[in-house]
């Protein structure tokens, strides 16, 4: 293990190693840590070593700030990109003095972001349920107004409330030609698709999953969540260019706070997959070196893994 961010803190502490909520965490272009803390609704950044080096945002609505942060995506030339729930997508420039806000990327006013987002090659991909079209996944165009185009196929039902909420689910970007892997939150289903044609490629169900029940409330279009241990889709992310770490978390709805964290490595290309590790934070990137990844067990903390190094002559 190379570093953990994060202890245990008191009500009151403004130390910059104390999270409330870890949402997201990514790698920048320099190889900082860079992390969401929904509680906080602010951007901190450490280095590779874990020692802190800035923070940014706060709550409100005014230019920069987040009112229920979901996810963030670090850009070339070192901008970051942080959602909420709004439907806002706040864009940060980084300058000798730190980060700066550097504008708010208009995103169509239906689109209500409930899952984070995921950015390849400088495109910008969202997780948002859009009702008329029942697509899932929608790509942005970084500083344009309008989603360039939008696919994936959301949950069927009779009422867009229940449609709504069994078609959240984490998105990732990977590969070349780019793949947009969306995973239901609430259902054993993973797809893949072609970021540049919209068509999917195929759809995994996950044998193992330990589905929730889940109760319609006919006549007022709601659904209900039983007790009792359950599966939540918590990340899917390409690895390598070649595989798909799909991760949910196991445990009562009641103690999301002690879920198992359950990972699975996934065929990029045909969707084939096994269950590889019970001891794996939620990972949310990965380069050649390392791996990050943040827990939502025990004390909010991050924590960067180093990599094996890989022996390219043997294709290992």
């Amino acid at each position: 293990m190379a570093v953990t961010i994060g202890k245990l803190g008191e009500v009151g502490d403004d130390e910059t190693d104390v999270f409330g909520w870890v949402a997201d965490a990514k790698f920048d272009a320099d190889g900082n840590i860079v992390v969401l803390d929904r509680m906080a609704q602010e951007v901190r950044v450490f280095d590779i070593a874990g020692r802190f080096l800035t923070k940014f945002g706060g709550t409100g609505d005014g230019p920069g700030e987040f009112r229920d942060p979901v996810g963030l995506a670090t850009l070339s030339g070192g901008r970051i990109v942080v959602s909420d729930r709004r439907g806002h997508l706040e864009i940060f420039a980084r300058e000798d003095s730190g980060y700066v806000y550097a504008g708010r990327q208009p995103v169509p006013s239906d689109l209500r972001i409930r899952e984070g987002v995921c950015h390849i090659g400088g495109r910008l991909f969202l997780s948002v349920w859009e009702q008329e079209s029942n697509a899932v996944i929608h790509e942005v165009p970084l500083l344009s107004k309008g989603v360039a185009r939008s696919f994936g196929k959301g949950y069927g039902a009779r009422y867009p409330l229940v449609q709504r909420l069994l078609t959240d689910g984490p998105i990732g970007c990977f590969g070349d030609p780019v793949q947009i892997v969306f995973a239901f939150e609430q259902l054993p289903v993973l797809r893949s698709y072609s970021a540049d044609s919209g068509a999917e490629l195929w759809t995994a169900v996950v044998a193992d999953y330990m589905q929730g029940q889940i109760v319609e409330n006919r006549g007022t279009g709601s659904v209900g969540y039983l007790s009792g241990l359950k599966d939540v889709a918590m990340a899917a992310m390409g690895v390598g260019g070649e595989h798909i770490l799909y991760q949910t978390g196991r445990g009562e709805r009641a103690a999301p706070d002690e879920a198992e964290i359950r990972s699975y490595l996934v065929d990029a290309a045909s969707g084939n997959g096994a269950l590889v590790s019970t001891s794996l934070p939620i990972v949310s990137d990965v380069t050649d070196t390392h791996i990050l990844g943040y827990w939502v067990t025990g004390i909010p903390r991050v924590e960067v893994r180093r990599l094996a190094p890989r022996n390219k002559a043997k294709g290992e």
